[in-house]
């Protein structure tokens, strides 16, 4: 119920080899970094794909190498320069990319099937390439939804200030939206134990979307109040 807390552990391993390699690497090889850093990610990246194929992932390292390439993305992708971009960009036209990506992660998807948390896909350029079509295609949305809807930037701030409790959270949260279930269809109550939701079918997802982010951030609230009173108790 620890929702997907395995993403902090592997994003820790993944960041300390990263950081380690661009340490040494720079203070070794200065003048050829750029190039070296990129075939060091090209080789965790292959390294990812063999613990793949031999079903090893003790302690997420076979994800952690298998992600490692996305920090040496992000490091070289200039976020400053795209939304510069974006806003050179019509709405329309920034609609039509979004529907482009959108087509391209649909068409991945027959192909490829990515579980990070257990390091299972098929092929480490189609695993990599859903990651930035969906990064981008999130970023462009969020620009878009900000930039028409000006009240929902604070709140998209809010819920990005609170991630790591929603991270934490939403599977516990789901269970609220189960129970329910359970009631409605008079069904066994041991299937409030199911993982992560009881029922898929019809709307019930956007039930425990809605669930699975305000529990989270409401519980974080009362934690946050809490633990204010307590330390202001302490200090009297």
């Amino acid at each position: 119920m620890g929702g997907a807390t395995w993403f902090l552990r592997v994003l820790f391993l993944a960041l300390l080899v990263y950081l380690c390699a661009c340490f040494l690497l720079s203070k070794v090889y200065k003048q050829k970094f750029d190039f070296l850093i990129f075939f060091f990610c090209i080789l965790c990246a292959s390294l990812g794909f063999v613990f793949h194929l031999s079903d090893f992932n003790i302690g997420g390292c076979g994800t952690a190498l298998s992600v490692i390439a996305f920090l040496e993305i992000g490091r070289r992708l200039n976020s400053e320069s795209l939304v510069r971009w974006m806003k050179r960009c019509s709405s329309l036209k920034l609609i039509g990319i979004c529907f482009f990506m959108f087509a391209v992660l649909v068409l991945l998807g027959m192909y490829e099937s990515v579980l990070l948390n257990e390091n299972s896909y098929k092929c480490v350029i189609t695993m990599i390439l859903c990651g930035c079509v969906g990064w981008l295609l999130l970023y462009l949305l969020a620009y878009m939804i900000c930039k028409t809807f000006l009240e929902t930037r604070m709140i998209l701030a809010y819920v990005g200030r609170n991630t790591i409790p929603i991270l934490c959270l939403h599977f516990l949260s789901f269970k609220v939206i189960s129970s329910i279930q359970v009631l409605i269809y008079k069904s066994d109550v041991c299937n409030i134990a199911s993982f992560p939701v009881y029922l898929r079918t019809d709307l019930w997802w956007i039930a425990d979307t809605i669930v699975g982010v305000i529990l989270p951030l409401v519980l974080n609230e009362i934690h946050v109040k809490f633990k204010s009173v307590c330390l202001k108790a302490i200090k009297r």
